[in-house]
């Protein structure tokens, strides 16, 4: 059943603390398992006909936001780049997942999808920390992206003739 793994070589700003990727892969683990559950058999063993859903955390990144209209006429730049200067500019948060499905007899590659959740402008300045709370809504919207993943690939599987052993 799928469990979002956060890579032991991670690269991740330290303005997102561990503690909010761990809830991040708790939160996703858990909602996928019960709203996969309600139209795939689900199981925990290895088998034919079974595959493995592997969902791995390999990027949370905070950038400054990207400039807007404002910030391109002279001087809103010049602002803008004080406040990038004086580390008080707004934070966008990056974080990159990677989901894989495999056959969990051959661990043979199915399907693979690389989602991002991004929450723009989330974090005041470069010395804020990201809370849970503030990527919430961009987590529910992750999950319904990977179901539907799931599903997809599910329903493509069950289209295909199964090849004799």
């Amino acid at each position: 059943m799928p469990k979002v793994e956060l890579e032991q070589n991670k690269t991740h700003s330290k303005q997102i603390p561990e503690t909010v990727l761990e809830k991040l892969s708790t939160v996703v683990t858990k909602q996928l398992r019960s709203n996969i559950s309600s139209n795939i058999k689900v199981v925990d063993k290895v088998g034919p006909h079974v595959t493995q859903i592997n969902l791995r955390i390999s990027r949370a990144t905070a950038n400054p936001e990207d400039l807007k209209l404002t910030k391109v006429i002279p001087i809103g730049a010049v602002i803008g780049a004080v406040k990038m200067a004086l580390g008080t500019r707004d934070q966008s948060v990056r974080i990159i997942i990677e989901a894989q499905i495999v056959d969990s007899i051959s661990n043979k590659p199915l399907a693979e999808r690389v989602s991002v959740i991004e929450a723009a402008g989330v974090l005041e300045n470069d010395k804020s920390s990201l809370r849970y709370e503030q990527i919430e809504k961009d987590v529910d919207n992750f999950v319904k992206e990977v179901r539907t993943f799931i599903q997809s690939a599910a329903y493509e599987a069950q289209q295909r003739p199964v090849k004799p052993s």
